[in-house]
């Protein structure tokens, strides 16, 4: 009994010498709020929605979509979404959604002025943000990103690219009403375009490896890109085509993509699904490889280094109704380059490595003539190595890809 007695007044001891520490150390007229007990993130999920002029509302909406998933599906368990947003052309702002009482809440964690969505340094400070505010150290991270894009096409060669823009920003139509805007062309000036090389830098440089980037935007599923980006992403997910601005079905996709790996083959079958009863049933998605890109290269060095000269661009399926097309089907590229077959079996292996799944309708629409046009054939990979565009042709001799394959 008193050795009971005895171990009971030492635990008071203890709890009260506790209570004096904890109470000294909170002792201030700041209130210190202890941030909610999450289980162990193996997953973040980061949407970047960089200033794109006229897509702001499609971003919100599929903001929108991804919370309805969320309450769908009862929460995101043990993943985290992070959301930036720009604001303006140099402001912006980071937050987390999460399911409170299921309603989705934005945690806004920082807010940005001052920024150059040009700039590498940009994409390497939310990253590093993002990455101090997910404690614990997540185990995998993904990127959306929403905006217009153009390939791999340097901003400054594509200012070259003479054609009519204005069509592809719902200017308007004879008939009085506003043509279908798409995700179409990277920022409507050059001050909010960053490159593809930019934004591998930016990624590289925060020190973080994507399983995946999906873009939601035009034209990004290029070998160029893919290339690009093999050492910052496992996948690449986009468009060979026009996206329409309304994007990626996030409200069917969301459960594929924050999983604990990429379902890709349940990505593009969702998508299809959407766009085929879509009031404007237009579009393509693929989820590329991009570790296989240097292979592809490689086999590609191979046919310059046999035959000579570029296969006539006017024979090679183009995913564009431009003037002097610019992106073209790669296997089609391939049929019409290697006429000998001298790497066929390689370049077959290859191309099923590279695809991982594909998806499309069966017609595309294009901004640059307000119309949709039949997709004759589609890999679900595209290049430009046929273009005679002569700012992009240049400028395409200087990328990676084509130093590496040449």
């Amino acid at each position: 009994m008193k050795l009971e007695l005895m171990t009971y007044k030492i635990k008071q001891l203890l709890l009260a010498i506790l209570v004096v520490i904890v109470g000294g150390a909170c002792s201030h007229d700041d209130v210190v709020e202890e941030e909610p007990q999450r289980p162990t993130n193996n997953h973040t999920v980061i949407m970047y929605f960089p200033w794109s002029t006229n897509l702001y509302h499609a971003f919100q909406n599929n903001i929108k979509d991804m919370e309805s998933a969320i309450r769908t599906y009862g929460g995101i368990d043990n993943k985290r979404l992070m959301v930036f947003v720009a604001q303006d052309v140099n402001a912006g702002c980071l937050y987390e959604i999460r399911l409170d009482n299921q309603q989705c809440v934005h945690d806004t964690l920082r807010r940005y002025t001052s920024l150059d969505f040009t700039s590498s340094q940009t994409m390497t400070r939310i990253l590093t943000d993002v990455k101090e505010l997910v404690p614990p150290v997540t185990k995998r991270y993904s990127l959306l990103v929403g905006a217009h894009g153009m390939g791999w096409i340097p901003g400054a060669a594509w200012a070259d690219f003479d054609i009519r823009r204005k069509k592809a920003f719902g200017v308007g139509v004879g008939n009085g009403f506003p043509e279908p805007i798409t995700r179409f062309i990277g920022g409507l000036t050059r001050d909010v375009q960053m490159d593809i090389e930019q934004l591998a830098d930016g990624i590289g440089n925060a020190g973080i490896t994507f399983d995946y980037i999906l873009f939601d935007d035009c034209y990004m599923a290029n070998v160029e890109t893919a290339y690009m980006l093999r050492n910052v992403t496992r996948y690449l997910v986009g468009s060979v085509g026009e996206m329409m601005a309304y994007g990626m079905p996030y409200q069917l996709i969301y459960p594929y993509l924050i999983s604990d790996q990429l379902d890709a083959d349940a990505v593009t079958s969702s998508f299809l699904s959407f766009y085929s009863s879509y009031y404007m049933p237009y579009g393509e998605v693929s989820v590329l490889d991009c570790s296989a890109t240097a292979d592809m290269a490689a086999i590609f060095r191979q046919l310059r280094e046999h035959y000579p000269g570029q296969p006539d661009p006017a024979e090679v399926f183009s995913f564009d109704m431009y003037d002097q097309n610019v992106f073209f089907d790669l296997c089609d590229y391939y049929e019409h380059f290697d006429t000998e077959g001298i790497a066929r079996g390689a370049f077959e292996a290859c191309i099923n490595r590279l695809v991982v799944s594909k998806a499309a309708t069966k017609r595309l629409y294009t901004s640059y003539t307000s119309q949709s046009f039949p997709l004759e054939t589609c890999c679900g990979v595209s290049t430009s190595g046929p273009t005679i565009a002569p700012s992009i042709a240049a400028a395409y001799k200087k990328t990676s890809w084509y130093l590496c394959s040449d």
